[in-house]
Formats: structure tokens, sequence, C-alpha cells
């Protein structure tokens, strides 16, 4: 099968650019090329899975040092847009959906644009310039920055912000990431 020879050349191209990144001794080379010559069998009527060791150089005591349950000090959030139709209207409620790993309690941008997704003929439903909300601290949730007038023939529209920030309790003012780009009206 095809998918067996495409998973087989994946892994070979894996275990060559581990091979090239670390230190390998010479019988190492030549027990890991023996193992490389036995893929040459693979061929789309073989179905046997083929298993290629991945040696890496990791010393076991700094495993112990390490704590998997401390928390990131990076301060990160994101933020997509949720477009909400009043029935059957024109009228459309516009969202700021967020999420982050620490508590937060502000959102601010430049300029926010809801437009056609035609970028030959981009018309603009609604602009908000210089905005900021401020709302109760929580690691997620919306925020709603107004309405917008948008046909009840359209499905979606194209989203462009600049200098989106969120105020985190303990970092203060970080740039945020967002999902612009094309956003769905419910």
């Amino acid at each position: 099968m095809k998918i067996y020879r495409y998973c087989g050349v994946f892994l070979l191209t894996l275990f060559l650019s581990v091979q090239l990144c670390t230190n390998v001794s010479a019988a190492e080379s030549v027990q890991n090329s023996i193992g490389i010559s036995e893929l040459s069998g693979l061929t789309e009527d073989n179905e046997e899975i083929y298993e290629i060791p991945i040696e890496t150089q990791i010393n076991t005591d700094d495993l112990e040092k390490i704590d998997m349950n401390e928390r990131s000090t990076n301060a990160i959030a994101t933020c997509s847009l949720s477009l909400v139709r009043n029935g059957n209207s024109k009228n459309v409620h516009v969202y700021i959906k967020y999420k982050s790993n620490q508590l937060m309690n502000h959102i601010k941008f430049k300029q926010l644009k809801i437009m056609t997704p035609n970028l030959l003929s981009p018309l603009t439903y609604k602009t908000y310039e210089d905005k900021s909300y401020k709302f109760t601290a929580r690691k997620s949730g919306y925020v709603n920055i107004g309405d917008a007038s948008i046909p009840k023939t359209v499905k979606y529209v194209r989203v462009v912000s600049s200098k989106l920030y969120v105020y985190f309790l303990s970092k203060g003012w970080v740039a945020a990431t967002h999902n612009w780009g094309t956003a769905n009206i419910n």
C-alpha cells in the first residue's frame, strides 16, 4: 500500500535527520545503516510494518529536574471574532472571544474592520477605532464590542485589525495573537 511506503520514507527521513544532528560512534553508525537497508524491501504490495529505533542523547538525570506541573510564566492570549445575527435582520452582534493562560481584564485595539471577503472589491461593513473594553478578570470569555449592519445574504466576512492588546493582571499590556481572517455569521 502507498501509505506504508510514504510512512517508511517519512520515518527514514526523520531517522537520517536525527542521525545527522547527533554525534554517533562508528559502531552505532554501522548498526543503524543495517537497519536502514532493511527498509529497501518496502513496496506497494508489502504490508509489513517496520520499526526504526531513534536514539537520542538525553541525560536521564536532567529529566528528573523537570517539574511537569510547573506553569509557564509567559502570558499568552488568543482572540477570535464571533458574529451573531439578530434574527432574520441585517443587525449582527459582534463579540471578541478571548482565551489566555493567565487572568486578564482588558482588551484594546487601534482598529478592527469587518469587510467582505472579496479582496478585489472590498466593502467595509463596520470599522471600530481606538476601542478599549474592561471586564471582570478571567482567563476566557466574550466581550461585546457592538453591532454591525451586514446584509442577510452574507454568511461570512473578513476581519482585519491592528494593535490588539490584552491586559494581564500579572504582566500588564501584552500583544495578543488573533485568529482573524474569515469569520462565520451565526
